[in-house]
């Protein structure tokens, strides 16, 4: 039975078995099945996970010789899921923005940049999430543990197996050296030898988990400015949550104004979902309008295109402004799409409606 207050691994077993640099040895299985997956999404865009089902064994066999699994399909890709290179809805599958450039990065033996995109990936997972919909914790389990790594210098296997899995909120973070669960080997045997068999960590004196030294300025980086507790929150709270992060990043990274108001010039400072919502004259414009950013700034280092253009932008009145950051995650749906429809957004960055959802959804 499974232990819904409990930190859990999906699918079948490690997404890599051996270093990026050496994933195409002959004996990896694990490694080729991953890669080939990537691929396989690749060249479907989005695809039905019926159809996957149907017909990954085949890519697999003919691609990289891997032998028929008669197992479960869908434990070939939720280990996948949980460390953020694919997205999935009810019915389908699709890489997500950053498992395009870590498979990118891969193809193109760039193994660094390639950690980086899986790292930047790890640390938005959260509970729960897709792979883990049992799970009733709301945390974000990865920066959790690296942050906890940083701090430690290192951790121990027993306590990999002992206690972080059994963080469940701030209070278990303080209390860190005299918190004690059941032994769980699962997140040992199939996270933490997986980033060692990655290169993300390294094992010392056959216990001791450290970050190696090419990822750990980054991880840094990347935790810069969070506290452990922004790494929980309680459901009840993701919409004033999602409202202050929508506040604080209205101003956080640099945007040119004149684009801004280009584009609400170019759509007749209409709003994009209804053209009949009026707002109010200001003492510059007769119709109060804002711009709004599809795809936002904030990630930018997942592009190699400019974010800050008018193609990017949607002129919206406040109340749907708000309500595409702040609304169910039903509601957002329906807005997406039609943003899909009726812009090119997709054609121009390379993203589709499971990308979106991926920025978008609480």
């Amino acid at each position: 039975m499974t232990n819904k207050l409990r930190w859990q691994a999906p699918g079948n077993g490690e997404f890599f078995d051996t270093s990026f640099k050496d994933w195409q040895q002959d004996n990896k299985v694990m490694s080729k099945r991953t890669i080939g997956l990537l691929q396989y999404l690749k060249s479907k865009n989005i695809t039905n996970i019926t159809e996957y089902e149907n017909e990954i064994n085949d890519y697999l066999k003919r691609k990289y010789n891997n032998e028929i699994n008669n197992s479960n399909k869908r434990h070939f890709y939720r280990p996948l899921e949980f460390f953020g290179l694919i997205k999935s809805d009810k019915n389908n599958l699709s890489l997500s923005i950053d498992g395009k450039n870590f498979l990118y990065q891969i193809e193109q033996e760039n193994f660094i940049e390639a950690k980086h995109f899986l790292l930047r990936q790890m640390m938005r997972t959260k509970y729960p999430n897709n792979a883990t919909k049992d799970i009733k914790l709301h945390l974000y389990p990865f920066q959790i543990m690296f942050k906890l790594l940083l701090e430690r210098g290192k951790i121990t296997r027993d306590d990999f197996e002992t206690k972080l899995p059994y963080i469940n909120n701030i209070q278990d973070i303080n209390n860190f050296d005299n918190l004690m669960g059941n032994r769980y080997e699962k997140w040992h045997s199939w996270v933490i030898k997986g980033l060692v068999k990655m290169e993300i960590l390294q094992c010392i004196n056959n216990n001791e988990y450290i970050i190696v030294n090419d990822c750990r300025d980054f991880i840094q980086q990347l935790l810069e400015n969070v506290e452990y507790k922004d790494m929980f929150f309680e459901k009840e709270q993701s919409e004033i949550i999602n409202s202050q992060q929508f506040i604080k990043n209205i101003h956080k990274y640099k945007r040119d104004p004149q684009i801004r108001q280009e584009a609400l010039k170019k759509a007749n400072y209409k709003c994009f979902f209804d053209n009949n919502h009026i707002t109010f004259p200001t003492s510059n414009y007769e119709i109060y309008m804002e711009g709004h950013h599809i795809i936002p700034v904030s990630r930018k280092e997942s592009f190699i295109q400019e974010l800050d253009v008018v193609e990017n932008i949607l002129c919206l009145c406040p109340t749907c402004h708000r309500k595409i950051h702040l609304s169910t995650n039903e509601v957002k749906e329906n807005m997406l799409k039609e943003i899909i429809k009726n812009t090119k957004i997709d054609t121009i960055f390379n993203i589709n409606i499971l990308n979106l959802q991926e920025i978008y959804f609480n």
